[in-house]
């Protein structure tokens, strides 16, 4: 359901690559996964448009970074379709990727005149793992067996835990 996308503000891609402006800035979430993305989208800019990109990754969660794009101190940055759903438009959860894409590209763009790029090419959903000596001695292979297997220590990130398609969806 959560398909990566790059989500930009048009216009600035647009002046940079005729010249109007001297750089791109790209900006990232607060985690791993999130700065690995934002500097290989920096690296191919770079690379395929010869524009220099300054970056601003690590800057905060969704919505530090959402506002960040609104407010135009960076141009664009990796978001998730199904984050920018209900995070930041405050829509429940749906399971259909490419419906969550068309309403998605067409609030953000009717609300602040973003433009919503297509995706990234690779699903984004969350996972379990456990150790594989705890899987070998429970018999685990699905989350049923795991919900059956005892106490666990849960390690997410926070958004994770407030999200309705997160830990609340389990």
């Amino acid at each position: 359901m959560d398909r990566t996308t790059i989500i930009a503000c048009l216009s600035g891609l647009l002046l940079a690559s005729c010249g109007g402006r001297a750089r791109i800035v790209v900006g990232s979430k607060n985690f791993t996964e999130q700065v690995v993305l934002g500097e290989i989208l920096a690296q191919q800019i770079e690379r395929r448009m010869g524009v220099p990109v300054e970056r601003r990754l690590n800057l905060g969660g969704t919505l530090l970074a959402h506002e960040a794009l609104v407010r135009g101190s960076i141009d664009l940055y990796p978001e998730y379709t199904g984050t920018a759903l209900m995070a930041v438009l405050k829509r429940p959860p749906a399971g259909d990727p490419a419906a969550v894409l068309a309403a998605v590209r067409a609030a953000y763009h009717s609300e602040w005149k973003l433009a919503w790029l297509s995706p990234l090419g690779f699903n984004n959903t969350f996972a379990m793992i456990v150790r594989t000596e705890t899987a070998r001695a429970g018999h685990l292979a699905t989350l049923s067996d795991a919900a059956r297997y005892g106490a666990w220590r849960l390690g997410v990130g926070y958004e994770f835990e407030q999200r309705p398609d997160g830990l609340a969806g389990c």
